[in-house]
């Protein structure tokens, strides 16, 4: 499984302004993600002069931004089956503005949110949790049903260390 979008081996030194203008275009549109952009060192000790493309060209990239009927109904489906699910929601949610959604979708089904890093104390209405804690925005910041193991410590317990 690749783990970047795109890579791109530059071969000549004046390739890398054309290079580095399609990654940008490429890491930030559709579903952002990371490019390889490698510049051997043979390329890199190379004189040229760097002039930034007027237009980037990229025949055959047509990144889908809106889902097709089947598969939200699939997504809900399968939803709907599931015996414990779990909104893992990320960085994703806040670029495409969809909070209000995920807090509507969180509150309708029932189902509890879990955040990544990116999208930590983000959702409206949630406070910023403590290192360590899954909180559920769906039950005002407090700790998810989830969250009840040995792991996890209570919202007013300091969060325990180890030396």
């Amino acid at each position: 499984m690749p783990i970047t979008k795109h890579n791109f081996l530059v071969q000549h030194a004046d390739e890398i302004p054309q290079a580095i203008a399609e990654a940008f275009h490429l890491a930030s549109t559709g579903r952002p993600g990371p490019v390889l952009v490698d510049l051997p060192k043979d390329v890199l000790q190379e004189l040229t002069t760097f002039a930034w493309p007027p237009k980037i060209d990229l025949p055959g990239y047509k990144p889908v931004t809106r889902p097709h009927g089947k598969q939200i109904r699939e997504a809900a489906r399968l939803i709907a089956e599931a015996r414990r699910p779990v909104l893992y929601v990320g960085g994703g949610v806040l670029k495409a503005h969809a909070t209000a959604e995920l807090r509507q979708l969180a509150e309708l089904s029932g189902i509890p949110v879990v955040t990544t890093l990116m999208a930590r104390g983000r959702l409206p209405g949630q406070p910023r949790p403590a290192p360590g804690h899954a909180r559920d925005a769906r039950l005002g910041g407090r700790l998810s049903p989830l969250c009840r193991s040995q792991t996890c410590s209570s919202p007013s317990a300091p969060a325990s260390t180890t030396a």
